[in-house]
């Protein structure tokens, strides 16, 4: 009885990973489509994968990077407003499990913003040269988080966990913005 069940165990775990490993591909090629609505559901069936299948944690965080830098490499400074399928892949990545904190994530040099990102977990995340205009991360995690050369102009920082980060460099932003924010003696600040 004991060989039988972890025979059963084993196939179901099997079958299980050969699932996940479907919806990844499927998530991934709804990600290029054409329509915002396919693209919306390649998002949400990608951030399911984290609550499903743990394996795949990597893999989806890459992939929904790689998805954002792609969608807003072409946006202009004057584009305040970001689609609502990258909009909806920053909240997936900002709620990402804390299994995958210690990753960094790596969206220097992307176009985000007006991005709303509000209690987002960006812990060591690499958002150097980022356009972050006018975004909101009220009591985001972006502790340890590079933000050198970022643009913080009029974004909101209350709150925000700013301790160990590197905002080297960062330009637009002035005191006050920058005093709602949790620092340390690490905290890198930017010259104002």
């Amino acid at each position: 009885m004991t060989s039988l069940r972890f025979e059963l165990e084993h196939l179901c775990e099997r079958a299980s990973a050969h699932s996940a490993s479907r919806r990844f591909e499927h998530a991934a090629h709804l990600l290029a489509s054409l329509q915002i609505e396919e693209r919306l559901a390649g998002v949400a069936l990608s951030s399911a994968l984290w609550s499903e299948d743990l394996s795949f944690g990597e893999a989806v965080e890459e992939m929904l990077s790689a998805f954002v830098r792609r969608r807003t490499q072409n946006r202009t400074l004057e584009d305040l407003r970001l689609p609502s399928d990258v909009g909806a892949a920053l909240a997936a990545l900002g709620r990402r499990p804390v299994l995958f904190q210690n990753r960094p994530l790596d969206l220097s040099n992307v176009r985000l913003a007006g991005v709303e990102w509000p209690f987002a977990r960006l812990n060591g995340a690499h958002l150097n040269g980022a356009d972050l205009r006018s975004a909101l991360l009220v009591n985001a995690d972006l502790r340890g988080a590079w933000l050198r050369g970022a643009n913080l102009q009029l974004a909101n920082l209350d709150g925000a966990d700013v301790r160990g980060a590197d905002m080297r460099g960062a330009r637009g932003c002035d005191a006050a913005q920058l005093r709602g924010a949790v620092g340390d003696n690490k905290t890198q600040w930017p010259n104002i």
